[in-house]
């Protein structure tokens, strides 16, 4: 068996909303990619949230290949309650001078 390191291919899909890889592990006595690698890769195309560590901590563990690992995903926008002012003083209106 030949001696291969482990290899990942990442892309970023979803107008830039998700990170997908295809990843090979190691072979014979090839490099193992550890996660350290897979964040400083990320880090590398400026993703630095929505990171699944755990997913790529399995990952990494694996022997066999794998494809369209999504390795982060955006975190998207919720609704909320509607704003509101709460006053913290009472002030009389005869103390207000408006400009």
């Amino acid at each position: 068996m030949a001696n291969v390191d482990a290899k990942l291919n990442v892309k970023v899909f979803d107008n830039k909303l998700k990170v997908i890889a295809n990843f090979i592990p190691a072979q014979g006595d090839g490099q193992n990619m550890s996660v350290e690698d897979v964040l400083s890769t990320l880090e590398s195309m400026g993703i630095r949230t929505g990171i699944n560590n755990d997913v790529i901590q399995n990952m990494c563990k694996s022997s066999r290949p794998l494809i369209n690992v999504v390795l982060a995903e955006a975190i998207l926008p919720q609704v909320g309650d509607k704003a509101r002012i709460e006053p913290y003083l009472r002030v009389p209106s005869s103390n207000l001078h408006f400009l």
